[in-house]
């Protein structure tokens, strides 16, 4: 599974139960991609 963040958005790749366990584990600390997005990023 590969996670690409960009400046404003986030891309997913790999099977779909991956995607959704992902998923699942950051619903529970981010509630926009936004801010995951935001916490992630190097520039910040």
């Amino acid at each position: 599974m590969k996670v690409y963040l960009k400046h404003d958005r986030v891309i997913l790749t790999g099977n779909y139960q991956e995607i959704q366990y992902l998923l699942t584990k950051y619903r529970k600390q981010f509630t926009y991609v936004k801010d995951w997005i935001e916490a992630n990023s190097p520039n910040c």
